[in-house]
């Protein structure tokens, strides 16, 4: 998995200030790079959203880092959960890669699919997936793929992270250079809570506990599942 070298100050201090346990993270938002498919899957649902009317996300280098982390995790296990293995919830697991923006998350995970065209097609037919690729109240994406080399039967491993909030910082491409100014921020900022209401069709109206989930935790038959809770405030899903 290739990386980028970047500054790292704060990422304790944040971590500590937001009460989070501490726990070894695989990929971090200073050595993150998306990777080809990871920025191909962003293209290709903004393509999605716009023949639908929708407006576009943007890819946001803590989300993406927090999403691919999760993806890894995920994929060392052979299980699609929105947990990560020590119990952090995935939502956590993006404050503690330095999303301080808060705003309403939505969360994705499949597996089993080597591009991004056939992840993207995977979740689109499924309804509830379906909504969360065409709500127009996200604006921010981070995308996580991860190939375990065959260790597993599904291989390909993929967690897509959306958020109401705009992006802290423009995802950085491999290959390309990398902005100066991404480090994890030094002060946290209070999730701020949406203009809109969520939808009022299950099975995004209220937030719900993990067993609204398609595919429940332990599931490695390598199908989507779907987080739909739109929580400003990163509740478990």
């Amino acid at each position: 998995m290739k990386r980028v070298s970047l500054p790292l100050a704060g990422l304790l201090v944040l971590t500590l200030l937001l009460g989070l346990t501490q726990r070894a993270l695989a990929t971090t938002a200073a050595q993150f790079c998306a990777e080809p498919q990871e920025s191909e899957f962003v293209r290709l649902l903004n393509d999605y959203r716009a023949a639908h009317g929708v407006g576009p996300v943007t890819a946001d280098q803590y989300l993406s880092v927090g999403a691919e982390d999760h993806a890894i995790d995920m994929g060392e296990r052979n299980v699609l959960d929105h947990a990560m293995a020590d119990g952090t919830s995935g939502f956590d697991n993006l404050v503690a890669h330095g999303w301080t923006a808060g705003g309403w998350l939505g969360e994705v995970a499949a597996g089993s699919e080597e591009t991004a065209a056939g992840s993207l097609r995977q979740l689109e037919l499924d309804p509830p997936h379906n909504e969360i690729l065409l709500d127009p109240k996200y604006v921010s994406i981070g995308v996580g793929r991860y190939d375990d080399g065959g260790a597993t039967t599904a291989r390909y491993w993929w967690v897509a992270d959306f958020s109401s909030s705009a992006p802290m910082q423009a995802v950085v491409p491999c290959g390309t250079t990398a902005p100066a100014n991404v480090s994890v921020p030094t002060e946290t900022s209070t999730p701020v809570a949406p203009t809109n209401t969520p939808t009022a069709v299950p099975p995004t109206e209220t937030p719900v506990a993990s067993s609204n989930e398609s595919s429940g935790s332990g599931d490695n038959s390598g199908k989507p599942k779907v987080c739909p809770t739109r929580n400003p405030h990163y509740p478990d899903c």
